[in-house]
């Protein structure tokens, strides 16, 4: 996972968080990528974290 930059959806202010999930050897027959990246936007205040967004491709 990296935070990446700040960005906004739905007009509230979060961070842009993109994450790799890395795929088992068997898995990379298909279309040869060895991971799927997900990104989200997150909200961090003193009292909870809320995901405001989430792409997954």
């Amino acid at each position: 996972m990296e935070v990446t930059e700040q960005a906004e959806t739905h007009g509230i202010t979060g961070m842009l968080i993109t994450a790799k999930e890395y795929k088992p050897i068997e898995c990379n027959r298909i279309d040869n990528k060895k991971y799927a990246e997900r990104t989200f936007i997150a909200q961090l205040t003193e009292t909870h974290c809320r995901i405001l967004a989430e792409s997954f491709y």
